[in-house]
């Protein structure tokens, strides 16, 4: 098995973007199956395992690894050619680009939204929504209650939600207008601090999601 597979058909790379196709191939990249255990793992038909073990064979992304006992007799097994395959932009299509995209974002995003509304739902009391101008724009946000007037007409994250009453918690976003170097300057300290915290992961009970994008704006 090669460490890391390069792959620049189109053909492939749209099979490798598929949801369904990765299931197919993960199975295989976990340990060496036969027709029947492949079979019995994913749910499918030997006739239609059959199949997709030869497509695969057929694109390079299994093999034929080893003969393995089952039961009384020896059979047949599959494994991944490699450990990691790797697709170049070019070789992805539009749509799989998006769907790979909508699948990264997806899952994290989902329990991004529950864990923040059980967050506010179990702290009720704490909170308070603000309907405002800022920078002669109508702003709706989030607030711990009683804070002060001028965080109401200059709301600062920083001051309000770091209170120690309040949960570790911050929901952010926007558009900021940034020269290229400066935005790289944010993205690095933002990588570093992500990486510091890392580090610093211990055994607490409590654990928190952080999902992170900083990418240039297009309509």
């Amino acid at each position: 098995m090669e460490k890391i597979k390069y792959i620049d058909h189109a053909d492939i790379a749209k099979v490798l973007l598929s949801e369904s196709e990765q299931k197919c191939l993960e199975a295989f990249m976990r340990e060496p199956l036969s027709l029947s255990e492949s079979a019995r793992a994913l749910g499918y038909k030997l006739n239609t395992m059959h199949y997709r073990i030869k497509r695969f064979i057929d694109m390079g992304l299994i093999e034929q690894v080893e003969d393995k006992l089952l039961g009384k007799r020896y059979v047949t097994a599959y494994g991944a050619t490699a450990k990691a395959f790797i697709i170049p932009f070019e070789s992805s299509s539009a749509a799989s680009l998006e769907n790979l995209l909508m699948d990264i974002m997806q899952m994290p995003r989902d329990h991004l939204f529950k864990s923040i509304e059980k967050t506010l739902l179990d702290n009720q009391d704490l909170w308070e929504v603000v309907v405002t101008l800022v920078d002669d724009e109508l702003n709706t946000y989030l607030r711990p209650k009683r804070a002060g007037l001028q965080d109401v007409l200059a709301p600062s994250q920083a001051a309000t939600l770091a209170r120690p009453d309040t949960p570790a918690m911050v929901v952010s976003g926007g558009n900021y207008h940034l020269a290229f170097d400066k935005a790289k300057a944010f993205q690095r300290e933002l990588l570093e601090l992500l990486e510091r915290y890392q580090q610093q992961e211990d055994d607490a009970e409590q654990a928190y999601y952080f999902f992170l994008v900083l990418t240039p704006a297009h309509e």
